[in-house]
């Protein structure tokens, strides 16, 4: 997992890149198997007010009607989205609203974070 606080070009204004790829190095991957692979998302529209949610581990697991992109058919894969913290059967990391909010890219491979953000996931 990279750090990064001074960002440039299509991260100006991010607070970091959270990568979602099936590689190892994505943040998907560095967290192993206390995810048992599963992560679900509900993102909302920038400035409605109101928020989504991210989830990983077996409590990402969706009952019911499930809205996801068409595999195999081109369209937007980075979503740019407020990260507070992580909450869940065991709490890894807590944090106070960073910048501006976070990319994350569903296709991309390693995932970047302020060092504030990255050492409270780290070193809980």
């Amino acid at each position: 997992m990279e750090c990064s606080d001074m960002n440039s070009g299509l991260f100006i204004g991010a607070a970091g890149l959270l990568g979602l790829g099936d590689r190892s190095l994505s943040f998907v991957g560095q967290l192993g198997g206390q995810t048992g692979g599963f992560f679900s998302y509900c993102l909302v529209s920038r400035g409605t007010g109101s928020s989504g949610s991210l989830k990983f581990g077996h409590g990402a697991m969706l009952l019911g009607p499930l809205g996801s992109p068409p595999s195999g058919i081109p369209g937007p894969r980075a979503f740019f989205i407020g990260l507070m913290g992580k909450a869940g059967d065991q709490d890894i990391f807590h944090l106070t609203k960073l910048g501006d909010g976070v990319m994350m890219d569903t296709g991309a491979a390693v995932s970047w974070f302020l060092n504030l953000a990255y050492d409270d996931f780290h070193y809980p």
